[in-house]
């Protein structure tokens, strides 16, 4: 069920079938094809944290780096730091080992190529 504390300004769901499938914890479960795609369903499906210290482990990079758990417990906290990607490079670049050796630059400007 979604609750609606925010308000969503980004991109609009690709298909119809996300709404269901957020509320079937897909964005968790799947979030590199449910962020890219159904945008919008897991903004709200993600909508709160269930630990307070999430902040602090989303600079870190842990949405990235741990994402199945931090999916789970600071929802909120990384759907907004994963963003799509700014620059079209990214996923050439993630296939090259930029995410780890370069993580100051890539994991706020490619987090979507990062978590696949």
């Amino acid at each position: 069920m979604f609750s609606f504390k925010k308000k969503y300004t980004g991109i609009p769901d690709k298909n119809k079938e996300c709404k269901l499938k957020a509320q079937q914890n897909e964005c968790i479960n799947n979030p590199t094809d449910m962020l890219h795609n159904c945008a919008e369903s897991c903004f709200y499906a993600m909508n709160s944290d269930k630990i307070t210290n999430c902040k602090k482990f989303v600079n870190r990079g842990d949405c990235i780096k741990n994402s199945n758990v931090m999916l789970r417990d600071c929802a909120s906290s990384c759907y907004d730091y994963l963003q799509p990607d700014k620059n079209r490079d990214c996923e050439m670049w993630t296939r090259s080992g930029e995410c780890e050796k370069n993580p100051n630059y890539m994991l706020p400007n490619c987090s979507m190529s990062c978590l696949d």
